[in-house]
């Protein structure tokens, strides 16, 4: 059974934090409430929430010295839901990182509503992320964070900088001839050798580290350039 959307949220009016706590709890969602800064900064420790929804007029403090702290140890979506109607109240919430601000009176349908959109695009953003942050072809695996190859799941490879540029360039255009000027480009500042044989010589280097046949997985395209293969088609 997939977890329920989580959301620490924080009200100091008793009233209105009942009604959003019950409201948002019977329509698919996991409320932690918080009446307080540092009653939120607590349950915020434990980083398994999906959204915060923070008030800004606090007894133990500003809600936007809270919405600061939030935006330099995560990434969490934030709501500012609050009475300060100004129009550089919302400015300043939004600069500072809120993905939402609302003006109260805001019905528990309005905030189900906006929280359940920020939350579903915060999930589609982090998978995308994740699902790029590794790109595979004929047993190799692209690390793009760590600018490694990741050999048959098991073996990490080491890139130079120009090596790893040349190997994303060639992963991110799968089954298609790319150019040696297109390589030379982009790995132009990673490598000291600005002629087009240096692409040759990072296309050797790469074979040989990855162990990978001359006529397989990265073709050469006579006259052109490359092509990276992973059907095992020519």
């Amino acid at each position: 059974m997939d977890k329920l959307p989580h959301i620490v949220l924080l009200e100091d009016d008793r009233p209105t934090l009942e009604m959003y706590n019950t409201y948002l709890s019977e329509t698919g969602l996991k409320i932690s409430t918080a009446e307080s800064c540092s009653q939120a900064r607590e349950l915020l420790k434990n980083g398994d929430a999906d959204l915060a929804v923070i008030d800004l007029n606090l007894p133990d403090g500003d809600g936007i010295e809270l919405l600061k702290e939030i935006r330099h140890t995560s990434t969490i979506p934030v709501i500012v839901v609050t009475s300060r109607e100004e129009e550089i109240d919302k400015i300043v919430g939004l600069e500072l990182g809120a993905d939402d601000y609302l003006v109260k009176p805001v019905s528990p349908r309005e905030l189900r509503l906006r929280a359940g959109n920020i939350i579903k695009r915060s999930t589609r953003s982090h998978e995308i992320v994740q699902k790029e942050a590794l790109k595979t072809c004929a047993g190799i695996t692209l690390d793009m964070e760590q600018r490694q190859a990741l050999l048959n799941d098991d073996e990490y490879i080491d890139l130079t900088n120009g090596e790893f540029e040349l190997l994303s360039a060639l992963f991110e255009n799968p089954e298609r001839p790319i150019s040696r000027q297109y390589l030379l480009d982009r790995i132009s500042g990673y490598t000291s050798d600005s002629q087009s044989r240096s692409i040759d010589t990072l296309v050797y280097r790469l074979r040989h580290k990855l162990r990978l046949e001359a006529g397989k997985v990265i073709l050469t395209v006579h006259g052109f350039g490359y092509k990276l293969v992973c059907n095992g088609n020519k």
